[in-house]
């Protein structure tokens, strides 16, 4: 009886935390829910966008779709490195919208307690338009 208990507590804990893909920007590791991520793609060309804000690279049709590519290590002033056989593209959902974000490496999938993730930094917010 105390083993099932323990058991099912330790099931409940795992429930309560967040599947999260793991990605590297200059050395630091950084996480995104999962289920914001609609998939993982090696860095492509990019179609540039003129007039665009720096961090904004382009844009890409991936299977008919349009999708704006940012750069997470632009955007967060972090120095730029050329982009490798390693680079990545991270499609998430925000909102009702799919973008690109260029990181330097996916390394896995990662289960943390919703007490061991940090907010995002303001300005993810204001990429949901």
């Amino acid at each position: 009886m105390e083993r099932q208990s323990r058991e099912g507590r330790a099931a409940e804990r795992n429930e309560q935390r967040l599947q999260m893909i793991n990605f590297t920007l200059g050395g630091d590791e950084y996480a995104v829910e999962i289920q914001k991520v609609r998939e993982v793609i090696n860095f492509r060309e990019l179609t540039p966008l003129p007039k665009a804000p720096s961090f904004v690279k382009g844009i890409i049709n991936l299977r008919g779709e349009v999708i704006p590519v940012i750069d997470l290590r632009e955007k967060l002033g972090l120095a730029h490195e050329a982009y490798s056989a390693l680079t990545n593209v991270i499609i998430v959902e925000i909102g009702r919208k799919a973008v690109g974000v260029v990181v330097d490496d996916v390394r896995h999938v990662i289960r943390l307690a919703p007490g061991e993730v940090a907010p995002s930094p303001p300005f993810i917010g204001g990429l949901s338009g």
